[in-house]
């Protein structure tokens, strides 16, 4: 069950600093990490991978955290 998942480890393709994610542009994850209720959501990136601002939707889902090899990102409160 998605409530029982504790960790989910996400891929991107592209990334900013308040942790907004492109994905691989199949929207899998968008629909998916909501039902994840209990599950911290980090994504995993190269600093390459990190653009001024990802474009969002209402539908787009913010991951929790963001590592790259040189940084630990959050969300901006």
């Amino acid at each position: 069950s998605p409530s029982d998942i504790d960790l989910i480890i996400c891929p991107l393709t592209a990334f900013d600093e308040d942790c907004n994610r492109i994905g691989m542009g199949k929207g899998f994850y968008d629909r998916y990490l909501p039902n994840c209720i209990n599950a911290v959501k980090i994504g995993v990136a190269f600093e390459a991978q990190k653009i001024k601002k990802v474009p969002t939707e209402p539908f787009d889902y913010k991951l929790d955290k963001i590592v790259t090899e040189l940084s630990l990102y959050s969300p901006r409160p």
